[in-house]
Parts: structure tokens; sequence; C-alpha cells
């Protein structure tokens, strides 16, 4: 009887271990220089953090390696949080920017979408929508998080500047 306790008790471990992904994680790094929001990134600042990458998706194939390359940064001082995200495409013209106004919701554009859950419960979350079109959406996720409940009456305070870059050669 020990044994068989101590057999399921093992194989649920096992499970338990080799079904988890690791989570992935980066780090804000503090900065003194200004961090102008123009969507050019020629701060020194930037240069000294290292990205986050090896990103996953959404949509279309949950789970899936990105089909593109990202880069994310974080740096903050007394002003507040600072992001770059860099998203690599191939054919930077055929990206639709439907434009909208603010807190527009389904667009026919790509977005840059950052979750904060501040109290680290994986559940509310306050969303920050940055879109090609230079659009930006702010809501909060309740504890369902189902999109369909997210509130859109909920506004922030932060800046966003988006531009589109081609890059020959």
């Amino acid at each position: 009887m020990k044994n068989s306790i101590f057999l399921v008790v093992l194989i649920l471990s096992l499970i338990t271990v080799f079904g988890q992904e690791n989570k992935k994680s980066t780090t804000a790094l503090p900065t003194s220089f200004s961090i102008k929001i123009d969507g050019i990134l020629d701060e020194p600042a930037w240069q000294a953090t290292s990205p986050a990458v090896d990103f996953i998706q959404r949509v279309p194939f949950n789970g899936k390696p990105a089909t593109f390359s990202t880069e994310v940064r974080f740096l903050y001082d007394n002003t507040g949080l600072h992001i770059d995200a860099i998203l690599y495409d191939p054919k930077p013209d055929s990206i639709p920017m439907q434009f909208g106004l603010r807190d527009s919701d389904g667009l026919n554009a790509d977005y840059f979408l950052v979750t904060l859950s501040p109290f680290n419960d994986g559940l509310n979350a306050f969303c920050f929508k940055a879109w090609v079109s230079d659009v930006q959406t702010d809501f909060k996720m309740p504890g369902t998080g189902d999109d369909e409940d997210k509130d859109l009456s909920w506004n922030a305070v932060w800046q966003s500047k988006a531009k589109k870059k081609v890059i020959t050669g």
C-alpha cells in the first residue's frame, strides 16, 4: 500500500514538473537619461538594456513561436516605466493600419499589448495597447480573465508613439 501511494505521488510530481513551462522574465533597468516618446530609440539608455526575445504567439497558433522576431526592452525612472518594442516584419508595407479613436477595439491594424498584473495574481491586469496606426487603447481585465469582460471605460494617463520603419539593405 505504501509503495503504491509513493508511486502515485512520484508520477503526479513528475507530471507537474515536466508539464509546466518555465515562466519567462526580464529586467527593467533604471535610467537617469531623459526618454523622449517619439518612436525613435536613439537614447543611450536603450543600448544598455538586453532585449526580451523568444516570444510566443496567441493568434493564430496559440503557444507556437512567434512568426517574426520581436525585441522588447524596459527602462524606468522617476516618471514611469518606459517600454521599447521592435516588431520585425519582412513586408512592413502590407501591415494593416486602420485608424480609430482612442480606446478603439478591434481595428484592422497590428498592435503591441502590454499587460501588467501589479498584484501578481494572474487574474487582474491593466492593459496598454499601442496600435501601429498610433491609436492607444487601455483597459482593465477583471479576475475572470475573459476578454469579453474587459473594462474599456478605465483610462490611464500614458504616452505611446508607433512608427513603421522600412529597413533596406
